[in-house]
């Protein structure tokens, strides 16, 4: 069995703290920080793992290389319209509407901001695009699907209410 530091413990520990450092750099929007953990775990298995570094770089072929970073640059491109346009509906909600020529300087932030996100969609799309699932897709489903059936569940709210209403009038006027 192939272990660092000769523990399984401490395989698992460092295997943890990677997932948990490309985690949290997803959530928090920060791509410095996972760069600094997959180049620090990296040392640690050159040094510490030998073994382990010769298992990992003996099954990574450069075309596995090649096809992880293909996917990851189709899924950044996608997040990155996916991103303008939340960003975009958002102001369009807070704002109640956008103006194009008001907002240039707004959008060239967003420009800016979008450098440390591409290259975390990018390079960590596995972690991003789990991270999209549970958080943002799946909100977004729920707005949508309930969006679709809005009108239909309010109707029915305003029939309870109305009812409610009466039968209140009806008990105050019996005590009365």
């Amino acid at each position: 069995m192939i272990l660092l530091f000769g523990s399984i413990f401490w395989t698992v520990v460092i295997i943890l703290v990677l997932i948990g450092a490309f985690i949290w750099a997803e959530v928090n929007e920060n791509g410095y920080i996972a760069i600094i953990f997959s180049f620090a775990i990296a040392v640690v298995l050159y040094l510490w793992g030998p073994d382990l570094w010769d298992k990992i770089t003996s099954v990574v072929t450069l075309g596995m290389v090649f096809l992880y970073l293909g996917i990851g640059l189709f899924h950044s491109m996608f997040r990155t319209f996916v991103f303008a346009r939340k960003k975009i509906k958002k102001e369009n909600q807070e704002r109640g509407g956008f103006d194009i020529k008001l907002k240039s300087g707004w959008i060239a932030n967003l420009k800016f901001d979008l450098q440390g996100n591409v290259f975390r969609w990018w390079f960590m799309w596995p972690i991003s695009l789990l991270v999209w699932i549970f958080s943002d897709f799946i909100k977004d489903l729920y707005d949508w699907v309930y969006g679709k059936l809005k009108a239909m569940y309010e109707g029915i709210f305003d029939l309870g209410v109305k009812s409610a209403l009466k039968e209140s009038k009806n008990e105050i006027n019996k005590t009365n």
